[in-house]
């Protein structure tokens, strides 16, 4: 996700938001939402949609594999379906 992350506001804004909030909150106790705000000022990218996808949905993603075969049992086909689980009544999206 770190990674994801990384790409997704580029990574010279990464570096300098990092940097930002340990200058920032060194020998301090922070919340992950101080973290997201020094990367949200360097790249000039809302994160809290990224935040709720990526770090706040609980549950994991199931790959399985889509095998079709003809009647002498030669693979014709396959393909992986990824699926989520459905998230709980009253979850955000």
């Amino acid at each position: 996700v770190l990674k994801q992350l990384v790409a997704y506001v580029g990574m010279d804004e990464f570096f300098a938001g990092v940097r930002a909030y340990f200058k920032r909150h060194a020998f301090g106790n922070t919340r992950l939402s101080d973290l997201l705000g020094a990367l949200e000022e360097t790249s000039g990218r809302d994160l809290s949609t990224w935040a709720k996808k990526w770090l706040q949905t609980a549950g994991i993603n199931v790959l399985r594999p889509v095998i079709d075969v003809d009647s002498e049992g030669r693979i014709t086909s396959f393909a992986v379906k990824q699926e989520a689980p459905a998230l709980p009544t009253g979850a955000p999206p």
